[in-house]
């Protein structure tokens, strides 16, 4: 059954010539989660509407759907302006680009997750913590996937502050009985279960934690962003 929706909060989270004149785009929406769309580009160079589909810029679109998964952008208009991310915030800015894309499965609707899309963006166009923006953004997503972070054990069993855990992606947390330095302490892992991040070392282990439920919902892949702001650092 044919599907037309006007005034559709959208951003581009990719997109890539298609045909003569037009754009295939990868957009992660309010309502509709991320789809795939074509938009026609208009001929007249003077009156060029491709500006309007880079990435970071909030939309207002009509969209229609045939047969096809595929939607068609009927006409777009700019909510606002595209956030001025500057490097190196740039690199986490495509990094979020790159996870929604290579995780959030199609026409998964999520308000939260795009609520938080839009929270990161800003916060990273305002130059906040490159660190603090990714782990709360990558909460909110594993979350939306369902593979929120669960403190307890094996077992089930709540974490203790005076234990030492390992975290494995597929088993969770499990007690350190040896006490080797590759662990994390209960304490501070139950201050990140609360949100505390009263140290740099909290973050920290957060990434790692999150870094590896990530590799593997991932499998294979390399994420990109993350090699180009290796290679950034280089120079």
């Amino acid at each position: 059954m044919p599907l037309s929706i006007d005034d559709e909060p959208a951003l581009v989270i990719h997109s890539r010539p298609y045909q003569e004149h037009s754009l295939l785009l990868e957009l992660f929406t309010l309502n509709l989660g991320r789809i795939s769309a074509v938009v026609r580009l208009k001929s007249n160079k003077n009156s060029s509407n491709r500006g309007l589909f880079e990435p970071f810029t909030l939309l207002r679109l009509s969209l229609f759907q045939g047969r096809s998964s595929l939607f068609r952008v009927n006409s777009a208009m700019m909510q606002k302006v595209a956030f001025k991310i500057e490097i190196p915030y740039t690199f986490c800015a495509i990094y979020i680009n790159e996870l929604l894309f290579r995780l959030v499965k199609s026409q998964e609707s999520d308000p939260k997750l795009f609520a938080q899309y839009i929270r990161s963006l800003e916060e990273l166009e305002a130059k906040h913590s490159e660190n603090l923006v990714l782990r709360n953004f990558e909460s909110v997503l594993l979350e939306s996937l369902g593979y929120q972070i669960d403190f307890k054990t094996q077992d089930q069993k709540m974490l203790s502050e005076e234990k030492s855990y390992f975290f494995s992606a597929t088993q969770g947390f499990i007690e350190d009985l040896s006490s080797t330095s590759h662990s994390y302490s209960g304490k501070t892992l139950l201050k990140i279960m609360n949100h505390e991040y009263d140290c740099e070392d909290s973050l920290k282990i957060l990434k790692k934690i999150h870094a590896a439920v990530i590799k593997e919902l991932l499998g294979d892949y390399e994420l990109k962003s993350r090699r180009l702001y290796e290679e950034y650092i280089k120079y």
